[in-house]
């Protein structure tokens, strides 16, 4: 399989702008496109298929912080096993290594590496507390074909 496989045409009338309402009414293409409920998934199977279940979550992985009392924007991209990230920064170039981006009076980080576009940083305080800042206060990260607002035109 190649990457340009995934590569095509797709209208934007077909982009879900929000999810759908009522979720008993999911339907899957099934083979030979015959059009499923999802409740009626497992009609398909036959003895010896696998289900597997993706129970992943995306991350609001995208706080603002400020940087010489400038407003920044950080998207954490990954973290590695010693609670250093690799992150987006917007506006990278005014950012420098060693300096501090401030998010609360109790909760910053400093730039640890600058690679171009992508940045290390590390946080004052553990993961855990991270995640918990994240899930209150950041932004998911969007696909470049969805709107902030679902009712905006695509």
């Amino acid at each position: 399989m190649k990457l340009e496989d995934f590569n095509y045409f797709l209208p934007k009338e077909l982009i879900a702008k929000r999810p759908i309402e009522n979720k008993e009414s999911k339907i899957l293409i099934c083979k030979n496109d015959e059009i499923v409920n999802f409740k009626k998934l497992t009609y398909h199977f036959s003895e010896n298929d696998v289900l597997i279940l993706n129970n992943t979550k995306v991350i609001p992985a995208i706080i603002t912080g400020y940087y010489n009392n400038k407003i920044i924007k950080v998207t954490l991209l990954e973290k590695n096993n010693n609670n250093i990230w690799k992150a987006f920064i917007k506006p990278a170039k005014k950012v420098k290594v060693n300096e501090k981006i401030i998010f609360t009076k109790n909760i910053n980080c400093t730039v640890l590496k600058k690679e171009s576009v992508i940045v290390e940083i590390s946080f004052n305080v553990n993961t855990k507390l991270i995640l918990n800042y994240l899930n209150k206060n950041g932004d998911l990260p969007l696909p470049p074909y969805t709107k902030t607002n679902p009712d905006k035109e695509l």
